[in-house]
Parts: C-alpha cells; sequence; structure tokens
C-alpha cells in the first residue's frame, strides 16, 4: 500500500553544536548571543515559500546576491575587530586575491576576487534512497532530519515514526528504536544528532526526553527534558556530547518574534545557564500584527550558527561579512566584495500583498502598517557548517516569475491569491574553507531545495532530503566536484 506523504517539512540534518563543554560540567558564558526571527523552522508551521526553484546559474563574473529568512537565521553579537599593520598573503591555488592580517587573536581574510577553486563547483549524484510504491523501508513519508557516519545514512521519518539505517549506496540496513512510550521508544521524535563518541541522541518531545542509542542500534538511556522545552528549533549536540533544546522560559519570552533562548541538558536534566539572545543594531523593518511586530519579507537581520567543534559562525546580512568565533578565544574575520540585488519592484509589491492575504485569513480587512521592504535584498539568508569544517554561505538569487501569475488575485481570497502566485525566490551557494578564503560558488541540482532541507556535509560527501516531481520523498547522496574534475 502506498503511504501518504507529506511534503511540508523536509528539515534539515541537525549538525550544529555550541561552544567547548566538559561532558556534563558548567556550560561556558554564550551570553553574547543573539537572535532575530529569521531563524530557521519547519516549513509546517509557516506559510510555505510559493514558487520555489533554485537559481539559475549566473555567467562567470556575475554576483548575483542577497535576502536573510528563516529558517535558518539567528545571531551572535560579535566584538568588533579592527586589524592594523596589513600581511597581506598571497596563493597560487585558483585565482583566488586577498588579504590576511591578523592583530592579536583576531585574523581578517578579505576576499577581494577569484576562489582557491578557481571555478564553479557542482554536486553529482551517487545514490538515492526512497520509492513511490515499494517495501516500507524505502518509503519514506516525513524526513525531518539526517544524519550519517563514515559509512551509513541515518533517517528520521517522522510520519511513521522510525528511524532508518541505510548504507552509501542506499540499502536498507536496519532500524534504530520504535515508535511508543517505553525505553527505547519515541513519540514524536523531531531532531536526531550524534557526538564525537559515537552516541545518537533523539529529541522526542512527545515523551518529554531526549534517548540515547549506540550507533548500532542499541538503547543506552532517556534524559528527562522538563516542561520548558518547546518549539521547533533543531536540538544541537556538541562533539562532546552536550545536547541544547529550545526552551521558553517565563521571565525572558518576548513572545514569537522575540529572541529565543536554549538550554543544555544532561542525565540529570538542563544545566549551566540559559543561552538568551540581545538584539543586533540593524536598519528596522517591522510592521505591525495586532501585538507582534513581524520583520517584512527580505528585512535584514542577524544569523548565527553553532558548528560542532565549538566554532560560533554569525553575521548581519546587511553586509557581506562574518565572523567565525572559536572556543580558543580566537576570532576569524570574514569579507567578501558583493553588490547588493535591487528587488524588482513588481517582486516587492506582490510579496507585499502576499502578506495581506496571509494575515487577512487571521485578521480580516488588515492592512499593512509598519516599515515597508527594503529595495534590495540582504547580502546572505544564513550558514551552514559543514563536518569538514568549510562553512555554505547561502545566499538570495533574483526573483523568477511564475507562469500561473494573476497580478489581480484578491487578498482577501488567501487560497485563490496563493494558487495565482507571481513569484518564486531562488538559493545560491558560496562555500568557504575554515581558514576563511572563498573557495568558490557551488551549482545545487534543481531538485535540491535549501529552503527546505540542508544538508549533511562532510569532504565531498553531501547528503540531503527532497522530493521529485511526483511529490515521491527521497534521500540522495551527491558527490562535490571542484572545477576541473571530472564528474
Amino acid at each position: 500500500m502506498r503511504r501518504s506523504q507529506d511534503k511540508r517539512a523536509l528539515a534539515p540534518s541537525c549538525r550544529l553544536a555550541t561552544r567547548n563543554v566538559d561532558h556534563f560540567g558548567e556550560v561556558p558564558d554564550l551570553a553574547l548571543i543573539s537572535y532575530r526571527p529569521s531563524r530557521w523552522r519547519p516549513p509546517l508551521r509557516r506559510p510555505s515559500p510559493v514558487g520555489y526553484k533554485p537559481a539559475e546559474r549566473s555567467p562567470a563574473g556575475a554576483r548575483p546576491v542577497n535576502d536573510l529568512r528563516y529558517s535558518m537565521a539567528v545571531a551572535l553579537l560579535a566584538a568588533a575587530a579592527a586589524c592594523s599593520s596589513p600581511a597581506p598573503e598571497g596563493t597560487s591555488e585558483g585565482n583566488w586575491t586577498g588579504t590576511i592580517t591578523a592583530e592579536g587573536d583576531v585574523t581578517t581574510v578579505v576576499n577581494e576576487s577569484g576562489s582557491v577553486w578557481g571555478g564553479r563547483a557542482r554536486l553529482v549524484e551517487e545514490a538515492s534512497i526512497g520509492v513511490d510504491v515499494g517495501a516500507d523501508e524505502y518509503m519514506l513519508g516525513r524526513v525531518d532530519s539526517l544524519w550519517a557516519t563514515d559509512e551509513e545514512i541515518l533517517v528520521l521519518d517522522t510520519q511513521v515514526p522510525i528511524i532508518r539505517v541505510y548504507d552509501y549506496d542506499g540499502t536498507f540496513l536496519r532500524n534504530i528504536g520504535r515508535g511508543g512510550q517505553g525505553p527505547g521508544e519515541y513519540a514524536r521524535p523531531f531532531s536526531i544528532g550524534a557526538d564525537a563518541a559515537g552516541r545518537l541522541f533523539v529529541a522526542d518531545p512527545g515523551n518529554g526526553r531526549i534517548s540515547l542509542y549506540s550507533i548500532d542500534g542499541q538503547y543506552l538511556e532517556g534524559w528527562t527534558v522538563g516542561s520548558l522545552w518547546c518549539c521547533v528549533t533543531p536540538m544541537v549536540v556538541t562533539a562532546e556530547g552536550v545536547p541544547y533544546l529550545e526552551v521558553i522560559d517565563p521571565e525572558t519570552y518576548a513572545g514569537p518574534d522575540g529572541p529565543y533562548s536554549m538550554r543544555a541538558y544532561g542525565p540529570a536534566g538542563p544545566h549551566g545557564p540559559l543561552l538568551l539572545a540581545p538584539d543586533l543594531e540593524v536598519p528596522d523593518h517591522r510592521f505591525r500584527l495586532g501585538d507582534r511586530r513581524p520583520l517584512a519579507k527580505f528585512a535584514p537581520t542577524v544569523t548565527w550558527v553553532l558548528a560542532t567543534d565549538g566554532t560560533v559562525i554569525t553575521g548581519a546580512s546587511h553586509e557581506y561579512r562574518f565572523e567565525m568565533r572559536r572556543p580558543d578565544g580566537s576570532v576569524t574575520v570574514v569579507e567578501r566584495h558583493y553588490e547588493p540585488l535591487p528587488i524588482d519592484p513588481d517582486e516587492r509589491d506582490w510579496w507585499r500583498r502576499y502578506f495581506i492575504a496571509i494575515y487577512r485569513r487571521g485578521q480580516e480587512g488588515w492592512t499593512w502598517d509598519g516599515a515597508e521592504m527594503p529595495a534590495t535584498k540582504p547580502a546572505f539568508t544564513g550558514f551552514w557548517p559543514t563536518a569538514g569544517g568549510d562553512i555554505w554561505v547561502i545566499r538570495p538569487g533574483p526573483g523568477r516569475r511564475l507562469p500561473q501569475c494573476d497580478p489581480n488575485a484578491d487578498v482577501n481570497d488567501h487560497a485563490a491569491f496563493q494558487a495565482a502566485s507571481c513569484w518564486g525566490e531562488t538559493e545560491l551557494v558560496d562555500v568557504f574553507g575554515s581558514d576563511g578564503r572563498f573557495l568558490g560558488p557551488l551549482d545545487v541540482p534543481e531538485e535540491v531545495n535549501l529552503r527546505f532541507a540542508m544538508p549533511w556535509v562532510r569532504g565531498d560527501t553531501v547528503i540531503t532530503s527532497l522530493y521529485d516531481d511526483s511529490g515521491t520523498i527521497m534521500v540522495k547522496r551527491y558527490r562535490l566536484v571542484p572545477p576541473g574534475e571530472p564528474g
């Protein structure tokens, strides 16, 4: 029998973590972490972007750019890092040109032109998991999280729910755990991750706990998480084995448009200080929705992610600049030239009307009240640290007109308005090395939707979830091929 498939939420593999901490010790002070409501959330909890399609590739030398959103977006209040006494360094790799200067613990990398790769890299498919009709272990319903070892792919299908394990060729090997309320079972899992010791963590709000397994599927123990655990931000697991979950603290909660908090957990429950998020200064592009102040589409904001080695990667999207703040106190500031991408006036007007249509479902007659959308898109939409230390910078491309567009669609009829959508969004990927140098742009296949599913990446291995034109949910393994190498 064919299982119904939920295409709304193909969520990312959550290979994120926090700064180094002792296994069960006190969590260091991360009070400078800052967040804006553009953080990643599974699409089920918000209106799905319409007409999504990856960006058409730009000709060599072109610099498409900007935007910030989600799903994936947040921030760290980084200390200002001024670098003097320039000490330029060159490289014979590719055609990269730039300067690297150092002052104390701060290194500034200015990527002036070219790239280390010397061209565009691409993804080549090597294995596929998922069928429309067939054996249960190959019929995926809703993939909310991914993880991988050097030889195996772990897939969390929350529609069953089940964690299935496959080899790198896509052959099913075994299940880990099962649905239920008992030890080694999960009721509503939504995120998985693993530490350096090979322990698999499964965040299960349905049972109010984090369950731990060995990678071969043996149940180890369960940690109770308490009542403050909330929301849908993916769990982050440090290499040392400390999971972090989003929580609502009654004393600091500022509503759905305010900063969020995270808490570390261990066998005895939550521990260490609450990680709060003061705002950063950015241009105000908020509008009013009752007592709320949501951000306008394309508004500049700030974002941060935490890599498994403890590095905090953060930046504000009004400029192409971000920082890598490492656990040892050193900071690498990365800059790259870009030309802000103007928003087509028709695209800008349509998105304004789109959000009016959305919010009138809950507030009849609602009108836009507040700052308008900016005239250009932000420099980036978020960061994705890979397991190997590289950084994917996700950027928006030009808007794409859709064939079903009806510019006169009624904003008071949301279903009809969305069916006649006029504009789709596109995504671009820039890849930087751990030293801050620009490796080059990455072309991703049209089927890969980075707005819904961020990949698991280590070295040249890229694993992500997607759905094909017929709606079949799939997990695919790609190989990242640098320019000049055969596919």
